[in-house]
């Protein structure tokens, strides 16, 4: 299973066997494939291809594709006869013919006609879209969007204009004006302003200056002195001096940590040089690179991430071991996924 682990240059994600797997300059994920070959970017696959040749960027399908060729970037969960020139990503669309598509491309929903799109377009019911010159990602129904320098997601209102950056909104806002970055709110909010970056899944009644994104998922009384994002699934009574995001954590006190940290039921994390994610550890300590996804009771000396494995020690792993089913990890020079 792993005679290939020498010529893989860069991570490697398979949920299926694959017989050989040569010249993978880059990852190629949840692919059950015979043979793939001179991929020179990611290749996600959640079905079944009998080729795939020269894929210059990551190729994500979710639906059988007979032939796919000269894509140079990532094509996601598309059912397609034929997907031809697209010179950036196609993600989750039904559609005949796509072509000529300069950027990403994410549709949920049947759309006639799709025109000079320069950015993402993604999870969107609309008969017609044009001009957008930043990814615009709706799971409402707009009856115009117009002038949206960047994305706009999750928004279910009659009229977004002059957003400077994206903005994401599960929830009606009355006014949202003057953001220069994104804004993602799961809750409503009267008033937001002079947000200097985004603010996700918050219900607060007037969050202002924050100097980074602040995305919390519970209410906190205080929330101070964050350089960057804090993404919050659980109660923190104080998180200070974060100088990196913290998401999906029920800790009491979170300090010093200079990576993310997501999704972890840890009583103490101290001096994680990179994120941790998912993981019910009693003590993490001097991890380089993040650990995603894993239950162990000691993780140490790990040069990269370890995500989504069941091991008891895993030791001088100088490249991330994720989604896999092992007792003991040793000397594994890049990473193995799903596996």
């Amino acid at each position: 299973m792993l005679l290939w682990k020498h010529c893989v240059m860069y991570p490697v994600v398979l949920d299926a066997s694959l017989e050989t797997l040569r010249h993978v300059s880059y990852p190629i994920l949840d692919a059950s494939l015979e043979t793939l070959r001179h991929v020179s970017y990611p290749v996600v696959l959640d079905a079944s291809l009998e080729t795939l040749h020269h894929v210059s960027c990551p190729v994500v399908l979710a639906a059988s594709l007979e032939t796919l060729r000269h894509v140079s970037c990532p094509v996601l969960d598309a059912s397609l006869e034929t997907l031809r020139h697209v010179s950036y990503p196609v993600l989750d669309a039904s559609l005949e013919t796509l072509r000529h598509v300069s950027y990403p491309v994410v549709l949920d929903a049947s759309l006639e006609t799709l025109c000079h799109v320069s950015y993402p377009v993604l999870d969107a019911s609309l008969e017609i879209l044009r001009h957008v010159s930043y990814p615009v990602v709706l799971d409402a129904s707009l009856e115009t969007l117009r002038n949206v320098s960047c994305p706009v997601l999750d928004a279910s209102r009659e009229t977004l204009r002059h957003v400077s950056y994206p903005v994401v909104l599960d929830a009606s806002l009355e006014t949202l004006r003057h953001v220069s970055y994104p804004v993602v709110l799961d809750a409503s909010l009267k008033t937001l302003r002079h947000v200097s970056y985004p603010i996700l899944d918050a219900s607060l009644e007037t969050p202002r200056h924050v100097s980074y994104p602040d995305v919390l998922d519970a209410p906190l009384e205080t929330l101070r002195h964050v350089s960057y994002p804090d993404v919050l699934d659980a109660p923190l009574e104080t998180l200070r001096h974060v100088s990196y995001p913290v998401l999906d954590a029920s800790l009491e006190t979170l300090r010093h940590v200079s990576y993310p940290v997501l999704d972890a039921s840890l009583e103490t994390l101290r001096h994680v040089s990179c994120p941790v994610l998912d993981a019910s550890l009693e003590t993490l300590r001097h991890v380089s690179y993040p650990v995603l996804d894993a239950s162990r009771e000691t993780l140490r000396h790990v040069s990269y991430h370890v995500l989504d494995a069941s091991l008891k020690t895993p030791r001088r792993v100088s490249c991330p071991v994720l989604d896999a089913s092992l007792e003991t990890p040793h000397h594994v020079s890049c990473l193995v996924l799903d596996a």
